[in-house]
């Protein structure tokens, strides 16, 4: 079959008429009347591929089929008559396996990524013809003798897809006496040109004739002339051809927002006879991508690398038979959200999935199904899987299929060759990277979660699953300063749903829509913070759709989705500021950036800082009607394209405690909102004034605490001398007092003679080490406290802090403080009983002169299911001691505005001025 199409010849500018071969004729997909039987049964019923064998009718479950050594596939294809060869392409087949056709043995795959392609001419026979392939299972995977797979396996060792399957496309190419292999194009845009290398194939004769290849538009129109390379080749040689430089003066480039697709159509012609021989054609777009100073670049443009890291989806196959939901996903929401780019997590994605962001203008980070620290069994050990030389020449086998495969979708802008092999990364870096480069220098590479000369990336889930964000914003900007001069990425971070140790209390107390509104503050803040910082590539590990990923409507999403929506929008703003509280009657300062990442945002801006008196929603059109202002400030800004700048608005705190929402909302000169930003405000009654002042004696080494007590209105005295005093506090870190003794048997018949001793923080509670009989039953717990949140236990009558409120002062506050005295209009530090506290520890009991403690305030710990106590009490004779894992000195000075917390000042001041317990 072939079409009459008009070329131009190179630099004449006149139709050269020519006959061009249609590949349809040569290139059958076989993806209909696909059966599928599980291993050692002849049960076959239909199943579709591509696909893995989840989707088969007699899957039972997962963790069933997972077991599953092996099964079979089979379909059928008619052959005409006259035809002498064919091959049968395979996208991938997971986890290799054997291929048969009419029952004889034609190829055999031992990878479960990289694609392979058999020649089945000598098994062909005129009219049908049966194809049998036989997918290995999970558990037929070879392994070391440690357990781990020989073969790169991604994350399926941990979390990731373990069924087998023909999981891409599957391709029936016939061809006459010789055939093209590969082709791979180089698009040029100085001037717009391209280089069309092909490997061609001989068949089992000798053959001589001419590889000619014409660019084509999508649309079918020449582009080029046709080029001609004559070749003879030996029977079954495989001979690379290079047709350099086809100029394409009339071509359009491929942009994000105008994604021009072209056409390689490259054929054989046999001497003497003028015939096709073999037919191929591959897409691509006319584009190059480039490093340069620190900065992206896309066809000499700059260009942002923001969107999402997914995870998930990508294997789900059922989802992507879905040509509707699936373009809705992947382009309609996405561009929705002001996503541009992102990362496949540990998938390679398949051709189809791929062919969708070529011609959406969505950017890829293509990721290898390399996770070398759980490629190694047991998970995370120090050995490295690139140890063992088998693993790592399957690796490079891999690596090779995969890249040569994709090379052409003008999509995919960088290649993720590695995820979180840190510990490995010396090795990747020397290794590794060079192998990619070698294969494909055009593109920038990633070790997602480490360093190459492209592109220093970070996984950060501090401020969500532990730590805080201003432990976040710290380490991004650390990784920004040591690399001024190359791109800076976060390619994971706000991932999935905070766990107890985030909110004090377990997913199942915890109500969906605070969640939900809590994945939003997180997503929204993070973004915001990497774009302050000027990161260049920036993806989120979440994809919020909620139930849009099935309707597709964008009225179905999540908070989420609104928050990343404005926090990725190329004219954003965002409230630069850490703490989450105030005191009310007071003013704060409220840092305000408008940021621009693309060329067309710019221009003149208003934003209005405004205090309201409830959350307006993350999908707020700004509008103020029915919402209470309680204070406004317009800031006007010019900004210039990849400009970002800031300016501060001073806002009023009300008189009423309570809580309040800050909001920045950007509009443009014609007044229409451009994006917003919101934070929660919590505020606070001002501390009370002391009722009875005590006399207070402290053992530190910086003063500070005395001159807070000092403030307060107590009397700070000597602690080892002739007046005793009320309450002893021993200040954080103070295993030994500034003599370099030990304090605790020196305190301790004070404390027992009456006296209240309180010790901070000490991050390690070794009772041998320090304080003697004073904490002989008290061990150090498992909460690393700078980290970990805190609540009240439920059994107690009363306790300091609300439950609502620890969300506040774990990672959105950035303080690194886990507790919160609730604000009461009272003379007295204020005590609540806890409103949504979970089941506590139990109280350490001891015999004789030991007492028991008894856990006051706990908190979780990552990896630990039970909470652990952060501030303790037991009586020690007439008095009682107070140890408290909760650092406080550094939060309770309120001329240190980036520092001090109200809620700290409350929880010292309760912790020395509130009577004994009973």
């Amino acid at each position: 079959m072939t079409a009459l199409l008009c070329a131009h010849a190179s630099g004449e500018g006149e139709p050269v008429p020519t006959t061009i071969p249609d590949p349809a004729a040569w290139n059958r997909f076989l993806h209909d009347g696909w059966e599928f039987a599980a291993g050692g049964s002849t049960d076959f019923n239909p199943i579709r591929v591509p696909g893995d064998w989840s989707m088969a009718q007699q899957y039972p479950d997962y963790q069933v089929g997972a077991t599953w050594v092996d099964g079979t596939y089979r379909c059928s294809f008619e052959l005409p008559a006259g035809t002498t060869g064919a091959c049968l392409s395979f996208e991938a087949i997971r986890w290799g396996g054997g291929i048969a056709v009419n029952g004889k043995s034609v190829g055999l795959h031992d990878l479960g990524f990289a694609p392979i392609t058999v020649d089945i001419s000598h098994a062909l026979r005129v009219g049908t013809n049966i194809v049998e392939v036989t997918p290995r299972g999970w558990p037929a995977v070879e392994r070391f003798d440690t357990g781990d797979t020989k073969i790169p396996c991604g994350a399926a060792n941990w979390f990731g897809h373990k069924p087998g399957g023909i999981t891409g496309e599957v391709i029936l190419q016939v061809y006459e006496g010789a055939r093209i292999a590969d082709i791979q194009i180089r698009p040029k845009i100085h001037p717009r040109s391209c280089t069309v290398n092909v490997e061609v194939q001989g068949g089992r004769q000798p053959w001589k004739g001419a590889l000619k290849a014409a660019i084509l538009s999508d649309d079918g129109k020449a582009m080029s002339a046709v080029v001609t390379h004559s070749l003879v080749l030996s029977a079954g040689a495989t001979t690379p051809v290079s047709l350099p430089d086809i100029a394409l003066a009339d071509a359009a480039l491929w942009w994000p927002e105008a994604p021009a697709m072209h056409r390689a159509r490259v054929w054989l012609e046999s001497d003497g006879q003028g015939a096709p021989a073999s037919v191929r054609e591959e897409s691509f777009g006319l584009r190059e991508v480039a490093t340069k100073d620190g900065n992206f670049y896309l066809n000499d443009r700059r260009q942002a690398l923001h969107g999402l890291t997914g995870v998930w989806t990508y294997g789900d196959f059922t989802f992507m038979s879905d040509a509707k939901r699936l373009k809705a996903y992947q382009v309609t929401l996405f561009k929705a959200m002001n996503a541009a780019a992102f990362r496949s997590h540990q998938e390679p994605l398949v051709r189809s999935w791929l062919d969708l962001c070529d011609r959406n203008g969505i950017l890829v980070f293509l990721e290898f199904p390399n996770f070398p620290d759980v490629q190694r069994l047991p998970m995370w050990s120090l050995k490295s899987p690139y140890e063992r030389p088998e693993f790592w020449e399957a690796l490079k086998r891999e690596i090779t299929g995969m890249m040569r495969q994709r090379m052409n979708h003008p999509s995919i802008v960088g290649w993720s060759v590695s995820n979180e092999g840190n510990g490995f990364g010396d090795w990747e870096r020397d290794h590794l990277v060079p192998y990619v480069q070698a294969i494909d220098a055009t593109r920038p590479i990633m070790l997602s979660a480490d360093t190459t000369q492209d592109l220093a990336d970070s996984h950060n889930f501090m401020g969500n699953w532990f730590g805080t964000q201003r432990d976040f914003e710290r380490a991004m900007a650390d990784l920004a300063s040591a690399y001024p001069d190359r791109l800076t990425g976060c390619s994971e971070f706000a991932q999935g749903e905070p766990g107890a140790l985030r909110h004090g209390v377990e997913k199942a107390q915890r109500d969906s829509s605070a969640v939900d509104r809590d994945l939003a503050y997180i997503a929204m803040e993070q973004v915001e913070a990497l774009r302050r910082l000027r990161f260049d590539l920036i993806m989120a590990m979440t994809y919020p759709l909620g139930a849009a990923k099935e309707s597709g409507n964008l009225a179905d999403v999540p908070e989420q989705f609104h928050a990343m929506r404005n926090a990725l929008s190329p004219l954003a703003v965002s409230i630069d500021r850490s703490h989450r509280h105030g005191v009310a009657g007071t003013t704060i300062t409220v840092p305000v950036w408008a940021m621009s990442d693309a060329e067309s945002a710019q221009g003149q801006v208003s934003v209005d800082v405004m205090l309201l008196d409830r959350h307006p929603g993350f999908g707020w059109n700004g509008d103020t009607a029915g919402f209470g202002v309680l204070a406004k400030v317009r800031i006007a800004m010019s900004i210039a394209p990849w400009q970002a700048r800031s300016d501060t608005a001073i806002i009023q705190i009300p008189e009423a405690a309570g809580a309040y929402t800050l909001a920045a909302v950007m509009r443009d000169a014609s007044g229409a909102m451009r994006a917003l930003s919101l934070r929660p405000l919590r505020v606070y009654a001002p501390l009370p004034p002391v009722e009875r002042p005590r006399t207070v004696g402290v053992i530190e080494t910086d003063g500070r605490i005395a001159a807070w007590l000092t403030r307060r209105g107590h009397r700070v005295v000597y602690p080892y001398g002739d007046v005793i005093p009320e309450v002893i506090v021993a200040g954080e870190g103070m295993l030994q007092d500034p003599r370099c003794r030990s304090w605790g048997f020196v305190m301790s018949e004070r404390v027992k003679a009456g006296a209240k001793l309180v010790i901070l923080e000490q991050q390690a509670w070794n009772p041998d080490a320090f304080a003697g009989i004073v904490l002989r039953s008290l061990t150090s717990a498992t909460m690393r406290q700078h980290e970990e949140p805190l609540h009240p236990l439920a059994a107690l009558p009363t306790s300091v802090g609300s439950s609502a409120d620890f969300l506040r002062l774990n990672g959105v506050d950035g303080i690194g403080l886990r507790v919160r005295i609730e604000p009461k209009a009272t003379a007295a530090p204020a005590v609540v009983v806890p409103d949504n506290a979970t089941t506590g520890v139990a109280a350490a009991t001891k015999s004789g002169d030991e007492w028991d403690w008894a856990p006051w305030l706990v908190g979780y710990s990552r990896g630990f299911k039970n909470p652990d106590w952060a501030v303790a009490r037991r009586s020690c004779g007439q008095g009682e001691i107070i140890a408290c894992q909760v650092p406080l000195v550094a939060r309770i000075d309120a001329t240190a505005a980036d520092m001090f917390d109200s809620v700290a000042e409350r929880l010292l001041a309760h912790l020395i001025e509130a009577d004994p317990s009973p």
